[in-house]
């Protein structure tokens, strides 16, 4: 199967919209959001799985600077997600790749990912690629009315 990994583009919005929906449910981003924050944050980056012209998966990561670690960069993957038909075909290690070889470039000292304690599949996939579970308790505050 080919597949292309390359960089988020506004075409891509139907595409990310859909698939954002899938994994994380309905009504989380818009169509408006999504070219508002392709077009303006310069601290995300966004790459997708192109196969037959289509996009069937994306990888979301951010890059943190704090006057903690000097030029040396905290760096977060926040989404993760390849649809379900394409699976098993390496795609989410290639993104994941990609990814990491950006995060490199920015002088990445440590990469942080979070997934859910039931995604058993997940977990295994990112042990695989060489991530430990770090055992770090995650607290979370949510505005009411938020998700």
């Amino acid at each position: 199967m080919d597949v292309l990994i390359r960089q988020a583009e506004l075409r891509d919005i139907p595409d990310l919209l859909d698939m954002n929906e899938i994994f994380n449910g309905k009504g989380l981003s818009t169509a408006v959001a999504m070219k508002r924050d392709l077009e303006s944050n310069a601290g995300e980056m966004v790459f997708v799985a192109e196969c037959g012209g289509m996009a069937v998966g994306f990888i979301c990561g951010q890059v943190f600077s704090s006057i903690c670690y000097a030029d040396a960069k905290l760096c977060t993957v926040m989404e993760l997600f390849v649809r379900e038909e394409y699976r098993r075909y390496g795609i989410a290690s290639k993104l994941m790749l990609r990814l990491e070889q950006e995060f490199e470039e920015h002088s990445a000292l440590e990469i942080l990912l979070q997934t859910g304690g039931e995604n058993d599949g997940a977990q295994r996939f990112y042990e695989n690629i060489g991530y430990i579970d770090t055992k770090r308790i995650v607290y979370r505050k949510v505005k009411q009315g938020g998700q």
